[in-house]
């Protein structure tokens, strides 16, 4: 476990059997976060650890972060090495997609949530802090990129709300990416308008940014 603190924020890491004891609380952030529009994820009641987190037990190229203020938890992260245990949740294709775009995933970090609190939200200092430890994790493993995929939704959706809330910081507190021109179906279970959940596929778009 890391620990480090600016602003009266305290940053704890995670790696490994060290996460298990976390997920409980990363469930849950994971469920109001992406359970917003445009995700509307709802994952079966009886699923206790998602995919995600499932793989990042079992990656040492992995790490998960939570930040503290006192004893509010005010943001959760998870961030994975592209050349790892991540293909068997993305799927080869995704890497393979990328090298045909010419960037090299062995030089990539997968930011796979970075969510901070509603009272938080996105807030500079607190994006910052994370942002710097999940960048010094990649140039401990040798590699100088972060990647993430965003979904946009659809603009005409019965369920989009009139002002969207920004789930993750990109495009708010962080800036400076790049479009991978890399679209990739992915499917999760999804809220449907009349209240029931369908596995549904959605296209998602990969970014990158430079360390």
């Amino acid at each position: 476990m890391i620990k480090a603190d600016e602003s009266a924020f305290e940053l704890s890491s995670y790696c490994m059997e060290e996460i298990e004891p976390m997920l409980p609380l990363l469930e849950t952030w994971l469920k109001r976060g992406f359970g917003q529009y445009p995700y509307l994820w709802r994952p079966p009641e009886e699923e206790k650890i998602s995919p995600g987190n499932h793989t990042l037990l079992s990656e040492k190229n992995a790490i998960v972060t939570c930040v503290k203020k006192g004893d509010q938890v005010v943001a959760v992260a998870g961030g994975i090495a592209v050349d790892s245990a991540l293909l068997q949740l993305l799927g080869n294709t995704v890497v393979e997609e990328m090298k045909k775009q010419h960037f090299d995933p062995s030089q990539m970090i997968y930011m796979m949530y970075f969510l901070t609190a509603p009272e938080y939200l996105n807030e500079p200092k607190l994006v910052e802090l994370v942002y710097n430890h999940y960048s010094n994790f990649a140039f401990q493993m040798g590699k100088s990129q972060l990647c993430f995929f965003e979904y946009f939704g659809q603009d005409d959706h019965p369920l989009k709300p009139e002002y969207p809330t920004p789930i993750e910081p990109w495009g708010h507190a962080i800036t400076g990416y790049r479009n991978m021109n890399l679209k990739v179906e992915q499917s999760w279970p999804t809220l449907q308008p009349d209240g029931s959940v369908l596995h549904e596929a959605h296209q998602v778009e990969f970014f990158v940014k430079d360390f």
